[in-house]
């Protein structure tokens, strides 16, 4: 990825270089910068779903942030009730 970054860094400088007022180039960092967030957001709502900061020293009482052992006793669990078909609630 950081090679294709720098690959159209270069494509950019050289246009700038060149005095050109053409708008791609803001326009291809946007779409970068999007999709860098997109990424975040991904990770944010599938790895971090109660929204910490990384300053909480309390475990979560839902995922048991910021000991993992927690939440992974709680998906153990979670995984033993579907297998006997018992309601579970989310974690």
């Amino acid at each position: 990825m950081k090679d294709r970054i720098m690959k159209r860094w270069d494509e950019w400088e050289k246009l700038f270089t060149s005095g050109s007022k053409e708008d791609w180039p803001r326009k291809d960092f946007e779409m970068m910068i999007d999709y860098f967030y997109e990424k975040i957001d991904f990770y944010e709502k599938n790895y971090n779903p109660c929204g910490h900061t990384g300053f909480e020293s309390k475990p979560c009482d839902i995922c048991g942030y910021p000991i993992p052992s927690i939440l992974i006793g709680k998906l153990k669990s979670q995984i033993a009730e579907l297998k006997e078909g018992k309601n579970v609630s989310k974690v």
